[in-house]
């Protein structure tokens, strides 16, 4: 396979990037000098995971990404996404492995003030396009799951986390689920959509940025309008930091899980169903059961 120059040419460091130094990050030595296909296959050799964060040859691709991400340029990711999918990366890794940490990555440069929010705003934005046109390739082809579990994500009125709102409802999708998705839209509206469908699991993201009466007022809109046997989830960036403490925020909020782990929450719905479906039946009887 013939490459294109941009493969093994040099990150070009612009003002928009911070002092090296100041990331404290494994990519510094990395992410300039070593061709961007050594990258990927240091990753593959790592198994199927590609990589891991914290690894040099995973950071350095991070740090290509965001650098793509504020290029001059608004096909600068594109390019550099094409190249790592040419090399081997599937658009799965790049959606719900690479993206999640690019996002990250601009974030912390933001609240170290090595980022205007301006450039922050931008770059999240192509991200979001990339995923939406990484959207076939990446969820498309795979339909392994449950689809009769029915699945909403919603991310509240007046936030701008959707990234990461965007990455799990094409994760679910991927793995076959029936997903819904609502992002900024009010309460009323939320109360609509649930009282007009019958979902089995509400995932709320949220961060840190909200507060707990909010959530909490939230969390009682969406179960007075969903069936008994739902089960209500919250998660997101709320959850992260040293004061966060997710017995406190259950107990505030009344979600039925607190969790960032979308295993665990796929798992307490599905067992969540079968004991509803049980009672039912106990309910009814014999007689109800033909």
């Amino acid at each position: 396979m013939r490459l294109t120059p941009k493969e093994s040419s040099p990150i070009v460091r612009t003002g928009l990037l911070p002092d090296l130094d100041q990331t404290k990050r494994s990519i510094s030595k990395v992410s300039g000098t070593e061709p961007v296909s050594a990258l990927v296959a240091r990753l593959n050799r790592n198994g199927p995971e590609e990589g891991l964060p914290g690894e040099a040859a995973f950071d350095a691709i991070v740090f290509r990404m965001a650098a793509a991400c504020l290029g001059s340029e608004p096909d600068d990711l594109s390019d550099e996404v094409d190249l790592l999918r040419d090399l081997g990366l599937s658009a799965k890794t790049i959606a719900e492995t690479f993206v999640p940490h690019v996002a990250k990555e601009l974030g912390d440069r933001w609240c170290d003030d090595n980022l205007g929010f301006a450039s922050v705003t931008i770059a999240c934005a192509r991200l979001q396009r990339l995923l939406r046109t990484l959207g076939p390739d990446w969820y498309g082809a795979e339909r392994a799951a449950e689809p009769h579990l029915r699945t909403l994500l919603v991310v509240p009125d007046g936030m701008n986390h959707t990234l990461g709102g965007l990455v799990l409802t094409g994760k679910l999708r991927r793995l076959g689920y029936d997903v819904r998705s609502i992002m900024g839209q009010e309460c009323q509206v939320i109360s609509d959509i649930v009282s007009d469908w019958s979902f089995d699991l509400i995932l709320i993201s949220a961060s840190g940025s909200e507060s707990l009466d909010q959530i909490t007022e939230l969390v009682d809109i969406v179960r007075d309008a969903s069936p008994s046997w739902t089960c209500i989830t919250l998660g997101g960036t709320i959850l992260e930091g040293p004061d966060a403490d997710g017995y406190r925020i259950k107990a505030r909020t009344g979600a039925d899980l607190v969790t960032n782990d979308l295993s665990e929450a796929l798992r307490r719905c599905k067992k969540t169903k079968l004991q509803s479906v049980t009672t039912t039946m106990e309910t009814l009887g014999p007689e109800g059961r033909g």
